[in-house]
């Protein structure tokens, strides 16, 4: 089962490592380290990498460009990812001096700026993956944060697998048109319930002060 990767409110939450990639892209990495089984951990960094090269719409070097966000996920992660890097890329401390190239914010469409501003802009770089398992796999990562996104901005409502799904496919303008079979459990998080135990217990101190009270009068 997936671990749940909770989200805080504004006065706990952590200091962004690298305030370009964003909340979201922290608190992804926070989460790889604490997939235990390796492929799988491999597998999920590997994804939030793409999605990290996809926010970086000026891409020079394509081996450069690798290198410096492997690098990135390293540092936000506090230096403590056990994963294996693309070959000729060194993991170490000493990648803090690198700095992430301004990212600009794009244009968004006002009806899915909940889901964040870079969301069109990764769809459509995983519709234009030639390889179906890749591209599905990319779509599964993407909505599984579209789903992240939509419990952090509306913690009241429960965030449908479906209605994710169904903006997905309106988000494709007609490149896609089922989405059946890719899971958008990738992130589980918990949503946010108001505790009510607390609101229990007078009434049951109301129950024993009234039971004591009777045990006085028979007395």
């Amino acid at each position: 089962m997936a671990k749940h990767l909770d989200i805080e409110y504004n006065s706990s939450r952590e200091n962004l490592t690298i305030s370009e990639y964003g909340r979201h892209v922290q608190k992804l990495i926070q989460h790889a380290k604490t997939i235990e089984d390796r492929d799988a951990r491999q597998r999920f960094v590997e994804g939030v990498i793409a999605l990290m090269y996809q926010m970086n719409p000026q891409h020079k070097n394509v081996g450069e460009v690798q290198e410096k966000l492997w690098k990135h996920a390293y540092r936000i992660s506090g230096y403590d990812l056990d994963v294996t890097p693309p070959e000729g890329i060194e993991l170490t401390e000493a990648t803090n001096g690198l700095k992430p190239e301004k990212i600009p914010y794009p244009h968004q469409v006002r009806r899915y700026r909940h889901y964040g501003t870079y969301i069109q802009e990764m769809l459509e770089r995983a519709l234009a993956l030639e390889d179906e398992e890749k591209r599905m796999e990319f779509m599964s990562l993407i909505g599984s944060y579209m789903k992240m996104a939509y419990k952090t901005w509306n913690r009241e409502h429960y965030a449908n697998d479906e209605t994710i799904k169904a903006d997905l496919i309106k988000m494709a303008k007609g490149q896609i048109t089922s989405l059946e079979g890719i899971h958008l459990d990738l992130l589980n998080i918990p949503t946010y319930h108001s505790s009510s135990s607390k609101k229990q217990k007078p009434k049951k101190s109301g129950r024993s002060h009234n039971k004591n009270n009777r045990k006085r009068k028979r007395k």
